[in-house]
C-alpha cells in the first residue's frame, strides 16, 4: 500500500529493499546508468591526445581528427571528437584564442612614398646544373619596395660569414626602384631580373 502511496512500481520497491538489506543506506544512494561495459567507447589515451591538442594548440574538431589520422592513426570522426570536448566543457575556446580573420590579424604595409621602405628577405634557391654537369646551388636575395610593389632580385653562388648581413649585397637596390613621388597602392607587380652577381 505504501509503494502506491508514493507512487512507485512493485519492481522498483523490492529492489530498493534488496539494496537496503544488502548494502544498507548506501545502497539507496543514486547511481550512475552509464553501461559497466562499452565497445564503442574512446580510449583513455586518445581522449588525453585530445585535450592536449586543444589545450596547448587550440584546435578544433576537424584539425583534430586530421592530427590525429596522420601522426597516431587514430581514426575518429569530427563529431566524436566534438561530442568529448562537449563532455569535458571544453567545446568553447577562450576568446583571445578564436580564430580571427584575416582583417584582424595582419595588415599589409603600404608606404605612400617609393623606397621609403624597403623588405629584404635571402633563401636558398634549389642546386641548379651548370655547363659542366656540375650542380650549383645559389642563394637567392630579394627586396621588395612597400609602395610600388617592385622586386629586385640578385642571386650569389656563395653565402660566407660576412654576408650574412644581406643589405651590403643589396646596395644597387635604390638605383633599380622608380623615384614617383605618388603611391601605386601595389596595383603594379614588375619583376626586375638581374644577371647573376659574382660575390
Amino acid at each position: 500500500m505504501r509503494r502506491r502511496y508514493y507512487g512507485i512500481s512493485r519492481n522498483v520497491f523490492y529492489r530498493w529493499k534488496r539494496r537496503y538489506e544488502d548494502e544498507s543506506l548506501e545502497g539507496l544512494k543514486d547511481r550512475s546508468g552509464a553501461p559497466l561495459y562499452c565497445p564503442t567507447i574512446t580510449h583513455p589515451d586518445v581522449v588525453e591526445k585530445i585535450i592536449h591538442l586543444r589545450q596547448h594548440y587550440h584546435f578544433g574538431p576537424l584539425k583534430i581528427r586530421m592530427y590525429l589520422k596522420r601522426y597516431h592513426d587514430v581514426d575518429i570522426s569530427a563529431s566524436g571528437v566534438w561530442r568529448i570536448l562537449k563532455r569535458l566543457n571544453m567545446n568553447r575556446l577562450p576568446a583571445s584564442q578564436r580564430y580571427k580573420r584575416h582583417t584582424g590579424r595582419w595588415k599589409r604595409y603600404e608606404k605612400q612614398r617609393p623606397r621609403h621602405h624597403v623588405q629584404i628577405d635571402v633563401k636558398f634557391i634549389e642546386p641548379i646544373t651548370t655547363g659542366s654537369g656540375r650542380r650549383k646551388r645559389y642563394y637567392q636575395y630579394t627586396a621588395i619596395d612597400d609602395c610600388t610593389r617592385l622586386r629586385v632580385l640578385r642571386a650569389y653562388p656563395t653565402l660566407r660569414p660576412e654576408d650574412r648581413d644581406p643589405v651590403p649585397r643589396l646596395r644597387a637596390v635604390p638605383a633599380a626602384l622608380p623615384r614617383r613621388e605618388g603611391p601605386d597602392r601595389q596595383r603594379r607587380r614588375i619583376s626586375v631580373q638581374l644577371p647573376l652577381a659574382r660575390p
